[in-house]
């Protein structure tokens, strides 16, 4: 038997929120962006998450992780945070099909920094997104 194929990320788009129409399904996306700005740290933040995912065939559990980016390069310990705890079930059957899917976020980043956020298909990093966290103070 062969390994499943993981989803293809045609997209995924950090914004202030995603709305999807009762009517035809389509996904609206609100408010882009790559940037977190809090007053203090630690930094909360409160947005959501589109993706599209295409090129897999079956069910497939996906989540969010949050990397802090510059744990690799110091002696900090490192930080990670799995969103949802539990993975969200994507299903298709059709390799072809786009697989569009959408989910709230909030977090608390532990200081100002570089940190990664990566769409995790059945616990592999399928793609990743920079997002810079600032406190005013640096802006």
């Amino acid at each position: 038997m062969s390994e499943a194929q993981k989803p293809t990320c045609l997209a995924m788009v950090l914004c202030d929120a995603v709305h999807r129409d009762g009517g035809n399904g389509k996904f609206f996306i609100m408010g882009t962006f790559d940037r977190v700005t809090g007053k203090t740290e630690p930094i909360q933040a409160q947005f959501a998450i589109y993706c599209a995912m295409t090129e897999f065939v079956g069910r497939t559990g996906i989540q969010v992780r949050f990397v802090d980016s510059s744990a690799d390069l110091s002696d900090d310990e490192s930080w990670e945070v799995n969103l949802p705890p539990t993975p969200m079930e994507i299903v298709s059957d059709d390799p072809n099909r786009i697989v569009e899917a959408a989910m709230g976020v909030r977090i608390s980043f532990p200081k100002a920094g570089l940190y990664l956020c990566q769409l995790v298909a059945d616990g592999d990093s399928i793609v990743q997104r920079r997002i810079v966290v600032v406190t005013k103070k640096q802006e």
